[in-house]
């Protein structure tokens, strides 16, 4: 029984640690996108400043 228990206890902690792999991950993947969307967002303003300058011209 015990090694059974032990057994249980170290897939417990995989599953544990996989999770936590998993937010972090996650956590990656979040900030790259919205760094991502901040550089599309960037360039857009520009853009409409720029035409708001031709337009006024």
């Amino acid at each position: 029984m015990a090694v059974v228990n032990g057994i249980v206890r170290t897939v417990a902690e995989a599953a544990a640690g996989t999770v936590e792999a998993t937010g972090a991950t996650a956590g990656s993947v979040l900030a790259s996108a919205s760094a991502l969307s901040n550089q599309f967002d960037h360039p857009g303003a520009e853009v409409e400043s720029f035409l708001a300058s031709v337009r006024a011209a």
